[in-house]
């Protein structure tokens, strides 16, 4: 029967997609424990698939990470994940959307990156990428004579996560085909910043900031770097409204406590601007 070998064909298609894109718990217990032999002269062993590397790795790039990842079943990181994200995983594979960082998240969040050197600074904005769960990546780039850069939190933002601080190339974020794991900075100091808990910190004005000293870079291949900032904001800072209307004078001050108004706002000189008001 020519349809009833076509319905079966369809069905195990189908039944080989959810399987490929949409695993069950019960399927991937049976798989947790398998190893890619990648060969090529080599003796190393890739496991199919790592949740927990794989919400590291969500939280820094979105699911960009997937370009640089040699795991070769992929869609099993995200297992534990919500369903948007799994089938936005399953649509750019389908139709393979020609997407970039900020296609993937157009709306960001602005922040001001210091660079310091030994005579001299300078300051940039930086736009902060939304990744995942709620988390922002802040990319600074580093040139080769800075001593150390700086992002300014406070002006932004009350409340912040910092999940990590690593260094990594440039040339990461295209990806490529071997894991190149970003180096955690160890010399970061905190300037407004107060830790209430791990990777909780109160930004106690707006001039806060998280400073990182750029040490001697050991790394063989050569390529420009820069800082990621992984961080999540909590609280963001009220910017206090700030009136064009010129003070007050003492006619003014007379005039308003003989109507029995409040004088916490100045009377515009323009009749049409008074009327508007």
């Amino acid at each position: 029967d020519a349809h009833a070998a076509r319905a079966w064909r369809g069905a195990a298609a189908s039944v080989l997609m959810r399987f490929m894109f949409l695993p069950a718990p019960h399927e991937l217990s049976v798989l947790k424990s398998f190893e890619h032999d990648v060969n090529l002269g080599s003796e190393r062993m890739v496991a199919l698939f790592d949740a927990d590397d794989a919400a590291e790795q969500m939280r820094r790039c979105g699911l960009f990470y997937m370009k640089g990842s040699s795991r070769m079943f992929l869609p099993a990181d995200l297992a534990e994940d919500d369903m948007t994200t799994r089938l936005a995983l399953l649509v750019q594979n389908r139709f393979g959307l020609g997407l970039s960082y900020e296609d993937y998240a157009p709306r960001g969040l602005d922040l001001m990156s210091l660079h310091l050197g030994g005579e001299d600074h300078a300051s940039a904005p930086i736009t902060a990428r939304p990744t995942h769960d709620g988390y922002y990546v802040a990319r600074i780039p580093l040139s080769e004579q800075g001593q150390a850069v700086a992002l300014q939190l406070g002006a932004a933002l009350e409340w912040v996560e910092i999940r990590a601080v690593t260094r990594s190339r440039v040339a990461s974020l295209k990806g490529t085909h071997e894991d190149e794991a970003a180096r955690p900075c160890r010399s970061v100091r905190y300037d407004g910043l107060h830790e209430h808990a791990p990777g909780i910190y109160e930004c106690q004005s707006s001039e806060a900031l998280m400073m990182i000293v750029i040490e001697p870079s050991d790394d063989e291949k050569p390529g420009a770097e820069m800082i990621e900032i992984v961080l999540r904001p909590l609280k963001h800072r009220k910017l206090e409204p700030q009136s064009d209307a010129p003070p007050l004078d003492a006619p003014q001050r007379a005039a308003l406590d003989t109507l029995g108004q409040p004088t916490a706002r100045a009377l515009p000189k323009n009749p049409n601007a008074q009327a508007a008001a």
